[in-house]
C-alpha cells in the first residue's frame, strides 16, 4: 500500500530484486497508459528513488487506460479480455485481436498496437 502511493497513479507493483537483508528493493511500476518505470525502494527510509524509465520518450504522450471486461457466455463460462477505447464520443469499430489460444493470453499493461488502433479512433 504504502509503494501504491509513492508510484505512478494506476500502475502495477512488482518487486523485481531485494538485497539480501531485504532493506533494498528493486520495483518496477507497470501501467497500460505509458511505459514502465524503475525505481530502488529504501525499505528504512520508506523512500523511492527513480532509477530510469523503460521508453521515456512516452511521457510526452497521453495514452488510453487498458480496461479489463469479462464477458458470460450462453453456457455460462467467463470470457476474460482487455479493452482500450478510443477517446471519444461518437461510435467507433471495434477492433478485435485473438490470441494464440489456451496456451497463450494477453495480459494487462501498455500494448503499443492496442494504443495505435484508439489513437486514430
Amino acid at each position: 500500500e504504502l509503494l501504491q502511493s509513492l508510484g505512478p497513479e494506476g500502475a502495477e507493483i512488482s518487486v523485481n530484486s531485494k538485497t539480501r537483508d531485504e532493506k533494498l528493493w528493486a520495483v518496477a511500476f507497470s501501467r497500460s497508459d505509458g511505459p514502465t518505470e524503475y525505481a530502488l525502494y529504501d525499505q528504512e527510509k520508506k523512500e523511492l528513488v527513480p532509477l530510469f524509465v523503460s521508453k521515456p520518450d512516452l511521457l510526452n504522450y497521453k495514452f488510453a487506460p487498458m480496461e479489463d471486461v469479462r464477458i458470460t457466455t450462453r453456457d455460462g463460462l467467463e470470457l476474460v479480455g482487455y479493452l482500450t477505447r478510443a477517446k471519444t464520443d461518437e461510435k467507433t469499430p471495434l477492433v478485435l485481436v485473438v490470441h494464440g489460444g489456451p496456451w497463450a493470453r494477453d495480459f494487462w499493461g501498455f500494448n503499443p498496437t492496442a494504443q495505435w488502433f484508439a489513437n486514430r479512433g
